[in-house]
């Protein structure tokens, strides 16, 4: 997810084609919770082509298995 695909106001983010499987657009609501979150993050952002989420050693987008233990770590899943 890059800051450019999130629009607060309208609370939908929207994948470009090149990055879905059908390599057509996909707009996904955002949930209350998931608003919420980005709002906080937000201030973070220092470019609108940033990812909402980077690694912190590198400026590439977290993994699944590293988003999975911070589930798991919350005791969540």
């Amino acid at each position: 997810m890059r800051w450019r695909e999130v629009d607060l106001d309208a609370k939908l983010w929207t994948v470009p084609g090149d990055r879905m499987k059908a390599a057509r657009m996909h707009r996904v609501p955002l949930s209350p919770a998931a608003h919420a979150v980005l709002v906080e993050v937000r201030p973070l952002m220092k470019r609108a082509d940033d990812l909402v989420f980077p690694s912190v050693r590198k400026n590439v987008a977290l993994s699944d298995m590293a988003l999975s233990e911070v589930v798991r770590r919350m005791e969540f899943a």
